[in-house]
């Protein structure tokens, strides 16, 4: 029943994600609002073509001058979910389709987040679909502030990695791969190119990860 009721949520999150998105996905549009279309779009067909010459885009020849391309942060040049998608779609499309999946994981890494803090499957579902529609990312979505989201939606995670290893040292069960977990969800969150959502993020989940402590240290649960 809970394997059943967990992948019900899941897919009533897909299906609010897929309504949303029904342009993207039924016709191909592209997803193209605020700074978009101006800047994220153009660099991303840039990358690509870049490394589907194979060449590494150190250099963008077109802003200016000419202007440090894999230096700059936003460029998000090594994020590999990025270049996963670009493998499968035209960066026109790209685009889109990465916003959904992003939001997919947002969602996602606030379920397991709720379910570690002993919510029951269908709660934990719906504050998944409302994190991952709610007014945070709606607002950035329509500004098109792409990488706030992208880099945004790594913090659930982070908290769920930092509960989840907390309830097993207490428990006295083995941490596993949450460690590794933990590291590879910070590296992502790196390379998705948000250097002011990484450093709220890293704040916030230190300060978290503190008072894990405290409170493991003063025997409260």
């Amino acid at each position: 029943m809970k394997n059943r009721e967990t992948l019900l949520s899941l897919i009533f999150l897909t299906v609010a994600l897929s309504i949303l998105f029904a342009p993207v996905l039924l016709r191909g549009e592209t997803f193209a609002l605020g700074d978009v279309p101006d800047q994220f779009l153009p660099w991303r067909i840039f990358t690509a073509e870049e490394i589907a010459d194979g060449r590494i885009p150190l250099w963008n020849p077109y802003t200016f001058c000419g202007s440090p391309f894999l230096a700059n942060m936003q460029s998000a040049v090594l994020y590999p979910i990025d270049r996963a998608v670009d493998l499968f779609f035209q960066p026109e499309q790209g685009v889109g389709i990465g916003m959904i999946l992003h939001l997919f994981l947002g969602g996602f890494f606030l379920f397991l987040l709720a379910r570690s803090f002993g919510a029951s499957e269908l709660p934990s579902g719906i504050v998944a679909i409302g994190y991952a529609l709610g007014g945070f990312h709606a607002i950035h979505f329509l500004g098109g502030n792409l990488l706030t989201i992208t880099s945004s939606i790594y913090l659930p995670g982070h908290l769920w990695v930092v509960h989840s290893l907390r309830e097993r040292i207490e428990e006295g069960r083995r941490i596993g791969f949450l460690p590794l977990i933990g590291v590879l969800l910070a590296v992502l969150q790196v390379l998705s190119g948000h250097a002011q959502m990484t450093f709220y993020n890293a704040f916030f989940v230190g300060l978290f990860f503190v008072l894990n402590l405290i409170q493991m240290k003063s025997g409260r649960l």
